[in-house]
């Protein structure tokens, strides 16, 4: 790459403007395009203009006098000196001013800056530094900066145009001197601005070219901690009009101005924060710049300054999610970003904050907390099983946390010890423990607010919930407190250096100091009394720190009024003089009280342009805090108190309107209506009912409203036989039970997982015919498809599928869902997804056509479906990959599994539906499904990655998803395959092995360096390991051992085991090929290693053949039951049998015979497995014809064809063959739409398999089609 660009960099105008590479001929003076194609080439002055020294545009004498310097040439004289007969003093000007321009202009020059620029150290995490101060500039700027960037003139930057610049976005040298002064001061050394996130060292050597915006908002952060409050507004609105006129291209001096805006204000910082984030997307900031090739150019200190301007803008917005209520609809990650680190240029550049990604983490944990609780669930026994699921996730490490024993007080000694601690790991682990301890009470808060009723109405378990939730409550606010009392001392006694008090301010959050009031003024004044007894005695008296903390408030710099202030400290006010009432009076008031207060004041947030007053007329809106005091009314925000009439409440009595809390109150009663009335079901007309009546117009224009409601209450019970999910209640009497066992345990070995009842109830099926889609769409002018709309039969055809016998016997590839409630809600299901599953009901059978037919129908659903994520959709597209890939056509099945891997990201399914917030409305058994269908879909990923060359360009982890596992409701559900998520991991390891031997290296010695250094990281464990001596024979008590092992771990162990043997023998074949060649050709080290991998090799062909053998013989002795025969499935991976293949073949007819005396003597008759390995290929299904299969099954009987002709002529052929044989065939695969039998003008791909040939061919005529088999055709010429 490097070298390419240089040639572009020099190359001819020709050449550069048709993209070849420029050479230059023995005549120096001419490139050879040039000189081929006989035209004139002007590399000679495209050299000379790279050697010649830079120039300025303007002479000594225009940058005098602030003119623009016009030059015919580069090295002639102005325009205006010679007019005034001054060309020798001009051009005598040019040499004199060269070497100044070249150093002051255009971009900062480190170098001059500062001499150590070319050694800059990066620490991480602020490890090295000792005695260094990580402040972040130099104790004193060179003089030079100053004097560099004042002489400079724009003069040289810009071309005249006929619109003068705005005055407000000139630079000035009183502009330069503020932000100088400022980015120097000691009072920027005692408070870190939420702004410097920059390098400032940088900024300031060019500050005269920095955008406007960027110099305004430096400014505007310059003079917000002085007194001249009114100018500083006057550069915020100067920077704000800059900002405006920007072109806004996404640049990182944009995203530090954005963010710079954004620190000045609360919720109109929203709007610069979304900004600041789109460009970080479209910049890629999300990806470290160690990682991107694009970036390549820049040095440590630029690289390390993106990596700091990602991480505060990524905790603003992490902040963000967590403080407001309005969420941001964008989505960042930041796993792909190292932490922020340190530069060294000699000083330190930046302020480092280790902490940062901690911070960040918490952040995300209050905003998955307050998604959480943002609605009230239906009872307090939910609430309770909400919180008991619901835990923190993020951990700190030890070492960044502040802890001491006693949560009210902190000793001197821990004093001493946080303050080292915070300077050794350079991070603001007062800040950092704060929101941690925020976070612990904010996840108890909802529980402990249940105690404002009595201890006697909960029972035994919830109690203790309760009083668990009380005491972590009560423990992190006490903390809390403690903390704040450190940072205030800390701050304010000054016991640190001054560049290190800006890790100490205790106004930085203020967030934890709400919680903190919040748990005292809920613990003092509502909790009922009866839970007081189960608290700490020492914790119980939070009025005694009233006072103190009324210190705190009282002492808060001058920034924090106005705004999101005054909701904050008036709560917090009202809070303390609550308490101190309730320690005067001891009487506590109850949520539910009688009396009304006129004067109830609803705090909130005005949003109001920057240093305006607050004025009552703006608009008020929820204040930003973690989570506010969870007692507001459903419309108005409001708390809804009952008056002594129960049909109405205080407020709507107050203002004279109508209450409907009445009907509320008794909605859960109300039994639910069908919209269609019976009759209208009968004659399938649409139930229109007005408000006026519950019976539908038609009835009453009949004059049948009495018999329209009658039937109304009828048609009410069958609402739960017919809709999802009631119905499904009703149909499986022990669904309330529902048993949910990890991995099978608990299953004994004779219930079955085949994962439907043995017989469906008769319900299920006419609740489902009786159903009409009347009720559930409305009529359009444009009339459905015929092939979307459901029919009874394919009801039939489904249903009698997924309870038959063949479907018992081998478990087709889609099996991956709940079929109950597939069946359940047959006719309100996508038609994609129910004509998927007629097809695979149909394709065992013996209509091809009519299934194909299906597949047609299900493709036209599909395209013409909105495409809007859903499970169900994953689950179609799933089903057609599955059936692509057994009608042998792998190409077609990768786009339906792109479809189903992209709806799986967008459904955020790679995060495990018991750690998702979003989904814990589902039953067990629904979180269940989408676990397997997850995995199933993951298996097919991995498998893909294995098996094809074309990779998916989508990334997808299974890391946070929970292994599958069974739901019994009472049977078993689900088809359970324990061992998937090893499947999955040596699919990995095969695609890894892939990659590696892609290429062949330069050498046989190198190739051998490669194969010592990879080794096969997967490892089962010992109780999935089919375990055999005889490598070539499985014994009737190993066939027995087998099988009970596979049904006690409820795995598919033959398959598993066959994929283990082939990646084995995958790692050692390309090191085995080099046995071609004499054995004396190597070193006795190198022969040793090609002796291991023949013997590898070797071993794992035989096992294969054996757990082939192993698994026909239980597919057709039926040695197990019925329903577990799915497991046995001979022909459901075919790779490792083509693996086995291929060492045969190769020990068999192309190994030197030098090599054969070190194999074991038993294992070296391939002859006699010939007949078996041909047996098994003739019996495979009929489904395993076209497609992938071709080439396949070619090339095995090519290879055992060859074996037995070695065997009898015992004539070996050599690799080096005639290369110009017209007959020699090419094996791939031919695509093809499904079906279609094989055409030989399809198109030709390369054939799925873990890895082709790798240049060898069998016989003298086949050979494996790859792009990879080419290159090591010449490899092997190598020997």
């Amino acid at each position: 790459m490097q070298a390419s660009s240089l040639v572009n960099a020099t190359a001819c105008s020709q050449c550069r403007l048709n993209k070849q590479k420029c050479e230059i001929s023995s005549n120096p003076n001419i490139c050879t395009r040039c000189l081929k194609g006989g035209r004139s080439c002007d590399i000679p002055q495209l050299q000379k203009a790279k050697q010649a020294p830079q120039v300025p545009k303007t002479c000594a004498r225009c940058v005098k006098s602030r003119k623009k310097c016009v030059r015919a040439s580069p090295l002639d004289a102005c325009s205006d000196c010679i007019k005034r007969g001054l060309e020798d003093e001009c051009l005598s000007n040019i040499g004199q001013t060269s070497q100044i321009a070249i150093t002051t202009s255009r971009q900062p020059q480190f170098d001059t800056l500062t001499s150590h620029s070319d050694n800059s150290l990066v620490t991480t995490n602020g490890d090295k530094l000792s005695t260094a101060s990580n402040f972040g500039v130099h104790s004193c700027f060179s003089s030079s900066l100053f004097l560099n960037a004042m002489d400079d003139s724009l003069i040289n930057y810009v071309d005249y145009q006929t619109e003068l610049e705005d005055p407000d976005f000139i630079p000035t040298i009183a502009d330069f001197y503020l932000c100088a002064n400022w980015l120097r001061g000691e009072e920027f050394k005692k408070r870190r601005p939420d702004c410097v996130m920059f390098d400032r060292e940088r900024f300031l050597s060019r500050y005269f070219q920095a955008p406007a915006v960027l110099r305004l908002s430096t400014c505007c952060w310059a003079l917000r901690q002085s007194s001249q409050a009114e100018l500083c507004l006057s550069y915020f609105n100067r920077a704000m009009k800059a900002l405006q006129r920007s072109d806004m291209d996404p640049s990182l001096d944009l995203v530090i101005a954005c963010s710079q805006l954004c620190g000045l204000a609360i919720v109109v910082a929203m709007k610069f924060l979304v900004m600041a984030l789109k460009m970080i997307i479209d910049l890629k900031m999300y990806i470290d710049p160690a990682d991107s090739p694009w970036l390549i150019h820049l040095t440590l200190r630029e690289k390390e300054e993106r990596r700091h301007v990602f991480w505060y803008c990524f905790v603003s917005y992490a902040t963000a999610l967590a403080n407001f209520a309005t969420q941001i609809q964008l989505t960042i990650i930041s796993d792909g970003v190292h932490h922020p680190s340190q530069v060294l240029d000699p000083e330190p550049i930046f302020f480092l904050n280790n902490a940062i990604p901690f911070t960040a983490r918490l952040f995300q944990e209050i905003n998955n907390l307050k998604i959480l609780f943002s609605h009230p669930p239906s009872s307090p026994e939910l609430l309770l099983e909400i919180q008991s699921a619901c835990a923190i996730q993020t951990r700190l490490p030890d070492k960044y946390t502040l802890e001491f024993d006693n949560p009210s007080s902190v000793t001197p000694s821990d004093m001493a010890r946080f303050i080292l601690q915070c300077s050794s790991l350079a991070s603001n682990l007062g800040q950092l423990n704060l929101i941690l301890q925020s976070a612990l009470s904010i996840h108890s808060r909802p529980i402990m607010f249940l105690s404002i009723a009595p201890l006697e109405k909960f029972k035994g378990d919830d109690q203790m919930k309760i009083r668990q939730a009380i005491n972590q409550c009560l423990n992190s606010a006490w903390r809390i407190y403690s903390l704040y009392k450190f940072l205030f001392t800390v701050s304010t006694a000054e016991l640190v250096e001054s560049d290190e008090l800006w890790r100490y301010d205790p106004y930085y959050y203020a967030c934890p100091f709400l919680e903190m009031v919040f748990v005292f003024w809920f613990f003092s004044c509502r909790m009922d009394p009866s839970w007081m007894e189960f608290t700490d005695p020492a914790l119980r008296n939070p009025l005694e720190i009233s006072a103190p903390l009324q210190l705190m408030m009282s002492k808060r710099p001058l920034t924090f009024h106005g705004g999101a202030a005054i909701p904050f400290f008036t709560v917090m006010k009202c809070a303390l003089d609550e308490m101190e009432e309730i320690a005067r009076t001891n009487v506590r008031k109850r949520f539910h009280h009688d009396d009304y207060d006129t004067n109830v004041v609803e705090v909130g947030m005005r949003v109001m342009p920057l240093g305006q007053k607050d004025d009552q007329a703006s608009q008020p809106v929820e204040a930003i805090c973690y989570m506010g005091l969870l007692g507001h009314c459903r419309l108005s925000k409001r708390k809804c108190e009952v008056s002594r009439d129960p049909n109405v409440c205080d407020r709507c009595l107050k203002g004279d309107r109508a209450c409907d809390v009445q009907q509320f109150r008794n909605a859960p009663q109300v039994p639910r209506v069908l919209k269609t009335c019976a009759r209208c079901m009968k004659s399938h007309k649409k139930c229109v009912r007005t408000s006026t009546s519950e019976a539908c117009s038609d009835c009453i224009r009949r004059g049948l409203e009495k018999e329209c409601l009658d039937n109304t209450v009828q048609t009410s019970l069958t609402i739960t036989s017919t809709s999802y999910p009631s119905q499904f209640r009703s149909l499986t009497a022990n669904s309330d039970f529902d048993d949910h066992t990890s991995n099978g345990d608990t299953i004994s070995p004779t219930a079955s997982n085949f994962g439907v009842h043995s017989c469906f109830r008769a319900s299920l099926f006419l609740n489902a015919m009786d159903d009409t889609l009347i009720n559930y769409i409305d009529f359009q002018t444009e009339l459905e498809d015929p092939d979307f709309i459901p029919t009874i039969s394919d009801f039939y055809l489904c249903a009698n599928w997924l309870r038959g016998e063949e479907f018992k016997k081998r478990r087709p590839n889609c099996m991956m869902f709940d079929r109950e409630r597939f069946l359940a809600r047959y006719f309100q299901a996508p038609a994609v997804l129910r004509l998927s599953t007629c097809c695979w009901a149909l394709r065992q059978s013996s209509q091809p056509e009519l299934c194909l037919s299906y597949f047609n129908r299900a493709m036209k659903a599909l395209q013409r479906s909105d495409m809007d994520p859903s499970l169900d959709l994953v689950i179609a597209c799933a089903q057609l990959c599955g059936l692509a890939i057994d009608y042998s056509q792998p190409v077609v099945a990768m786009k339906f599994l792109v479809m189903a891997l992209k709806m799986i990201i967008d459904l955020k399914m790679d995060i495990d539906p018991a750690d998702s917030p979003w989904l814990i409305h589902l039953t067990l058994r629904e979180k269940e499904e989408r676990r397997h269908v997850f995995w199933y879909c993951f298996q097919h990923y991995t498998a893909t990655l294995a098996n094809s060359t074309r990779q998916i360009q989508l990334t997808l982890n299974s890391d946070r998803v929970h292994y599958p596992s069974q739901v019994l409701d009472p049977e078993p559900i689900f088809f359970v395959n324990n061992a998937i998520t090893y499947t999955t991991k040596l699919y990995q390891e095969i695609h890894n092995l892939k990659i590696l031997f892609s290429y062949p290296p330069s050498s046989p010695e190198l190739l051998l360096e490669i194969h010592s250094a990879c080794s096969i990281q997967t490892s089962l464990p010992a109780s999935y390991i089919l375990q055999f001596s005889n490598p070539s024979s499985i014994t009737p008590s190993d066939t027995i051992r087998f099988i009970e092992q596979t049904s006690t771990f409820e795995s598919n162990l033959g398959q598993l085991n066959l994929i283990l043997q082939a990646t084995l023998s995958i790692h050692s074949r390309p090191i085995m090929f080099l046995s071609m060649a004499p054995l004396e050709k190597f070193s006795i080290n190198n022969q040793r290693k090609i002796r291991h991998a023949i013997n590898q090799c070797l071993d794992s062909a035989w096992r294969i053949y054996s757990l082939y053998k192993f698994l026909f013989t239980v597919s057709t002795a039926e040695l197990v039951e019925i329903n577990e025969l799915w497991r046995y499935d001979p022909y459901y991976y075919a790779c490792p049998f083509l693996e086995m293949v291929f060492v045969f073949w190769f020990i068999s007819c192309r190994m030197d015979p030098g090599w054969m005396t070190f194999t074991d003597p038993t294992l070296r008759n391939f002859v006699e497995i010939s007949a078996p390995l041909q047996h098994m290929m003739s019996k495979r299904p009929m489904t395993f014809d076209g497609g992938v299969t071709v080439p396949f099954f070619t090339v095995m009987n090519c290879a055992l064809q060859e074996l037995e002709e070695v065997s009898r002529t015992n004539k070996r052929h050599g690799f080096h063959l005639e290369e110009n044989d017209a007959n020699i065939l090419e094996l791939g695969m031919r695509v093809m739409p499904l079906g279609q039998k094989d055409d030989q003008a399809s198109q030709l791909v390369e054939s799925m398999c873990y890895m082709g040939l790798l240049g060898l061919q069998i016989g003298n005529k086949i050979r494996w089609k790859g792009i990879v088999e080419d290159s090591w055709r010449l490899f092997w010429k190598l020997l």
